[in-house]
């Protein structure tokens, strides 16, 4: 949010603000303000791109014309948008997990089958690779043949959902747009530093679209922020 001092005419940083009491103060001149009506002095344009609802694509962005490995459907309120998650990546995630799986599974149980022995310790032993292997293998699945889609309900247009699988399986968030306070782009935290699309919500962020390409996550994020802030 970039807010204004109106007695300075300097941006606000962060700090001096806070949402939940409405207050800003100004340490250059020492004023308190409230963010409201701050926010009511602006520009109705400058509102909406403070509030993360205008998209910072150039004029020439057209959400009908989607990159290769994104579709857009759009029947009056209800809309769809699909992007594949296919990555180069899956030259390099899918020959590690057959090595992983192969070696550590094929090590640990394999030589038990062959052996017709059951060796309940070394059976506990395997069970973090075999949860690593679930894991490498989803990522290796989705980055061959995943998708993402970010849609509106049939029946109702304020119920919003994104799934991320491969055809019917997968994983569902559901939310309703309406609780979404605004839409960007974010860096992950912590060993997680992908890029992804964030909307901002009280009730919880929601994170998206880091398997996709830069292209792809970037119309993502203007046709998104154009088809919710047109709403509103």
């Amino acid at each position: 949010m970039k807010l204004k001092c109106p007695n300075c005419d300097i941006y606000l940083s962060t700090r001096q603000m806070n949402v939940d009491n409405d207050l800003a103060i100004c340490h250059d001149c020492n004023e308190a303000f409230k963010i409201s009506t701050l926010l009511e002095s602006q520009p109705e344009r400058q509102v909406y791109e403070n509030a993360g609802w205008v998209s910072d694509a150039s004029d020439s962005f057209n959400i009908n014309d989607p990159p290769g490995g994104v579709s857009y459907e759009n029947f009056g309120r209800r809309w769809r948008i699909a992007a594949t998650t296919r990555s180069w990546s899956a030259f390099f995630l899918v020959p590690f997990m057959c090595v992983w799986s192969g070696f550590s599974l094929g090590g640990i149980y394999g030589s038990q089958i062959a052996e017709g022995k059951f060796d309940p310790i070394l059976s506990l032993f395997g069970i973090p690779f075999v949860l690593g292997t679930l894991l490498f293998g989803s990522f290796a699945v989705l980055s061959v043949i995943g998708r993402l889609v970010i849609k509106t309900d049939e029946m109702d247009h304020d119920a919003g959902s994104i799934f991320l699988g491969v055809g019917p399986i997968g994983w569902t968030r559901r939310f309703r747009w309406s609780e979404v306070r605004r839409i960007d782009e974010t860096v992950g935290t912590g060993r997680n530093q992908s890029t992804r699309i964030t909307l901002y919500r009280d009730q919880g962020d929601i994170n998206f679209g880091d398997m996709l390409s830069e292209k792809r996550r970037r119309y993502v994020l203007h046709a998104v922020r154009q088809l919710v802030g047109s709403g509103r």
